[in-house]
């Protein structure tokens, strides 16, 4: 014979566990599914201009350009050289304004 927990209605303390998981559980997928964030991608129209170039305080290339089209503003390159010419890494950074 088995004992169970029974409230003053007669229910099972595990069949109203289940009945609470059943009943939130598919609540908290929808709340979760509204608040998911996807990244669409997107297309931009960009035309270069007015490169400047300089060396930085660490040796490294600088490139300083004007955008213009969808994203109007400033694009800067900071590239790593080697003695050779070739780049082997940098940064970069795209001011809109």
């Amino acid at each position: 014979m088995t004992t169970e927990n029974r409230n003053a209605t007669g229910v099972s303390a595990s069949r109203k566990r289940r009945t609470y998981f059943a009943i939130f559980f598919p609540i908290l997928l929808l709340i979760a599914a509204s608040h998911s964030v996807v990244a669409a991608s997107q297309n931009y129209n960009v035309s270069l201009s007015t490169a400047e170039t300089s060396i930085d305080s660490a040796g490294r290339t600088v490139v300083i350009m004007l955008t213009r089209g969808d994203l109007p503003g400033t694009l800067t390159l900071a590239l790593n050289g080697s003695p050779d010419g070739q780049v082997g890494g940098g940064e970069w950074a795209l001011v809109v304004s």
